[in-house]
């Protein structure tokens, strides 16, 4: 509000907002008074009237200094101004509190833990009132750098590991190297790959080797246990690092499904499923799904590359049938769907695993093709070289899901006797082939110390296909000839694992009971003896020892 005086008697007030602009009136007819402090800054400062126009006074705009013209704060907005300040300080002196927070439980999470009530170091106070912050002192000039005071944090940071703790853990990962599919390798290859420079092409990258040494701290002695935290802190930035730089990505995958395991192994479902489910996609999309030769040459995967020999492209195809059955092992204790479902599985080509001395010696480049759309028929592989433990292991990890899923549907209501019964015939030769290879190769399991790992394989294999068998025949529950040939099976399965306890109970592989209680609950009952129904399958194919 305004006061004008004009120069006759009488006074009057105006709202400007309502009348025409002041500059619109001759500085002879009017003056203006304006309370004080109401002028802009540039006005108050050259002494001179000003209309305190807004946003723009007048005097400004003829002198052209539009965007210099401002105004200070009325009381009111000043302390308007001074508490935003000040909440403005308070929110950073919270964050700076919340930052030392992390930091510290930072390098907690990869310390050894510690007892839960500690709250000694850290630095924000959550106990007692509720936004109360204690900040963290400035390090002084005598205090030296964190990885001196813990060991931990310099371990953290650095890419290789050192080999005094490296070494042991990764000398216990290859002692339980059969627990983990996606991470298998022939020994003498593997030392020579380990002793590598980190420079080389053909070396390991820190993801595998934080992955495998993971592992090894699980099984390790008290002592080596410490470093577990240390290593899946490690895992997850040299994962990052792998996969921004395009480095190695065969080993990004193999460590990618280790950490997964990892998280089975600590009862983390969803973590690992998760984990599972990304690696598996991440796989296909590099075509690992689609290795259907062995002319290394010609064989160019997306975003990896040609394999640099047949030995290398024996890894690739090892990779992914070591990634198909962990999936499909997740989907069975889960209960989740597997990521390669039924549509995916149509579509892979890779084929089936060899021995690594086949890759080795180039005779792996010779057999016949032969992939997962060979158990849809009951005719053998036309090549017997894809009959080795690692073939065995994929084909009933594939069959066993298969049962699984069918079983699933019957109980659901349909009607699938007919897929049942391919099924149940390609089962039958796959263990009437594990049948005669035991015979041809180890008839006494664990006799040396180096077959310990293959004949752990081949009981796996073995197992399972006795529990895909038994699912499958629980199709044909009503027929007499399916109850008695699942009663046998069950019968043999107990069989083999007691010859197995009395020889070597470490031969037993922690995934064989997934698939046991479907044969431990046939072995409860006994079955009557009748007339047998023709399901066209001989029963002799389906056990190992009849007798």
């Amino acid at each position: 509000m305004y006061v004008i005086h004009n120069r006759t008697r009488w006074d009057f007030s105006i709202d400007l907002r309502r009348t025409p602009s002041s500059d619109m009136l001759s500085e002879e007819d009017q003056h203006i008074t304006l309370a004080a402090g109401s002028a802009c800054l540039i006005c108050r400062r050259r002494k001179r009237r000003c209309d305190a126009d807004r946003p723009t006074c007048g005097p400004c705009r003829k002198t052209q200094r539009s965007s210099q013209c401002v105004y200070d704060f009325s009381p009111s907005e000043w302390l308007e101004v001074k508490a935003l300040t000040a909440r403005v300080s308070e929110l950073k002196q919270d964050i700076r509190a919340i930052k030392d927070t992390r930091k510290t439980l930072a390098m907690r999470s990869i310390m050894p833990s510690s007892s839960s009530g500690d709250t000694s170091t850290l630095p924000l106070n959550l106990i007692g009132r509720r936004r109360e912050y204690v900040i963290a002192a400035r390090p002084g000039p005598l205090d030296g750098p964190a990885s001196l005071k813990d060991p931990f944090v310099g371990l953290l940071k650095q890419k290789d590991m050192l080999r005094n703790i490296r070494d042991p853990l990764i000398d216990i990962f290859l002692k339980y190297q059969k627990l983990y599919f996606p991470a298998h390798w022939d020994i003498s290859r593997f030392r020579f790959l380990y002793n590598l420079p980190p420079s080389h092409q053909e070396s390991f990258h820190p993801a595998l080797l934080d992955a495998l040494c993971l592992i090894g701290s699980i099984h390790g002695p008290a002592s080596l246990k410490h470093y577990e935290r240390l290593f899946y802190a490690r895992l997850q930035i040299s994962l990052y690092d792998c996969l921004a730089n395009v480095d190695r990505l065969l080993d990004f995958v193999r460590a990618s499904a280790l950490a997964a395991v990892y998280c089975f192994i600590k009862f983390r479902i969803i973590e690992g499923q998760s984990r599972i489910s990304a690696i598996s996609h991440f796989a296909m999309a590099c075509g690992l799904h689609n290795i259907d030769t062995y002319d290394f040459a010609s064989c160019n995967l997306p975003l990896m590359g040609a394999p640099r020999n047949l030995t290398h492209l024996g890894d690739m195809i090892h990779t992914w049938w070591g990634l198909f059955c962990v999936d499909r092992i997740a989907s069975v204790l889960s209960g989740v769907p597997p990521v390669i479902d039924a549509p995916y599985e149509r579509n892979i080509t890779t084929v089936w695993p060899c021995a690594f001395e086949e890759y080795a010696d180039s005779s792996a480049a010779r057999m016949s093709y032969s992939s997962i759309s060979s158990l849809s028929s009951s005719d053998r592989d036309p090549q017997a070289g894809y009959d080795n433990v690692y073939a065995f292991r994929a084909k009933s990890f594939a069959m066993y899901y298969r049962a699984v899923s069918l079983a699933s549907s019957f109980k659901g209501g349909l009607n699938v006797s007919a897929e049942a019964r391919i099924a149940l015939s390609a089962t039958s030769v796959l263990t009437d082939a594990m049948a005669l290879y035991r015979q041809r190769v180890c008839p006494i399991f664990g006799s040396t110390q180096n077959e310990v790992d293959h004949d752990s394989i081949l009981i796996l294999s073995i197992f399972k296909a006795y529990g895909a068998s038994i699912l499958l025949l629980h199709i044909f529950d009503q027929d007499t000839e399916a109850y008695q040939l699942r009663f046998d099976i069950a019968r043999a399965c107990a069989r083999l694992a007691a010859e197995i306890c009395l020889i070597n109970i470490n031969l037993l592989n922690m995934t064989v009971w997934s698939s046991s209680h479907g044969i431990l609950h046939t072995k409860s009952w006994s079955g009557s003896s009748t007339k047998p129904l023709h399901l066209g399958i001989p029963r002799t194919q389906l056990l190992f020892n009849p007798t």
